[in-house]
């Protein structure tokens, strides 16, 4: 009797993961018949592609404020002001220097999802040939 229970949890527990496996073999499947896998990552690269422009236009405000709190405090000649402002320049410039690398980042997984696709795609469109009679004339 508890073989058979123990049988039952157990088909019952297992059932439901085997089901999301295939869901995610016959996803990943349709995904490269279709051609539209990098789709996903291409819209998130270039989500993250404006944060990056964002973060430069943050980063390049910084660097202005930075100049203008260093200029004020040479003219009044005072050094703490002047090594804040220093110290808000370079703040600034890691930052841009951070977002310019995270754009090349994402302008590569753009670059690469998108000759992922193509690539996607034009295996599509030979099976489509082929499963319409458009095979190809033997070489000779």
């Amino acid at each position: 009797m508890k073989k058979l229970m123990l049988l039952t949890v157990a088909i019952l527990v297992l059932m439901p993961m085997i089901a999301l496996a295939e869901q995610e073999m016959n996803k990943e499947d349709a995904c490269k018949l279709l051609g539209n896998c990098a789709d996903d990552s291409i819209k998130a690269a270039e989500a993250m592609r404006t944060q990056c422009a964002n973060m430069m236009e943050l980063a390049n405000a910084q660097i202005a404020k930075g100049m203008q709190i260093s200029t004020r405090g040479k003219m009044w000649g005072d050094k703490e002001m002047t090594a804040e402002g220093d110290a808000l320049v370079e703040r600034g410039k890691a930052m841009l220097d951070q977002a310019k690398k995270m754009d090349e980042q994402c302008k590569l997984i753009i670059d690469n999802a998108q000759k992922s696709k193509k690539k996607s795609e034009e295996m599509g469109k030979k099976a489509d040939d082929k499963s319409s009679g458009k095979h190809d004339e033997p070489k000779l």
